[in-house]
């Protein structure tokens, strides 16, 4: 835990899971963990067993084991999507195409 952020062990997340689906509420869950709602943020701890939840549902135990923080090339969701350095052009120039047209339509 620092100032800015708070990361979640594997652990605890894994448990926490497996509370909920035992009918404990998502704030006893963080609360006996000693994170109170005051200390993470209110509506923080349902926001994140949600997103923990429908990833164990979607992806398995094995996501939740992995730390994809900080990583630019993966994410919960696998690899993203690595562009050539020609498709990379091409979609700069697009994208300067297109804010170039907007900016002559807003002189007219």
């Amino acid at each position: 835990m620092t100032e800015k952020s708070i990361t979640y062990s594997s652990e605890f997340k894994i448990k926490a899971i497996k509370q909920s689906k035992q009918g404990m509420k998502s704030t006893q869950i963080f609360e006996l963990a000693g994170l109170p709602s005051h200390l993470i943020g209110k509506g923080k701890s349902d926001q994140s067993l949600s997103r923990w939840k429908r990833l164990y549902k979607d992806h398995g135990e094995d996501v939740l084991l992995q730390e994809t923080r900080g990583s630019k090339n993966n994410g919960p969701y696998g690899p993203r999507e690595q562009l050539s350095l020609q498709e990379a052009l091409d979609k700069a120039n697009a994208r300067i195409a297109y804010l170039e047209g907007n900016l002559e339509l807003e002189k007219n």
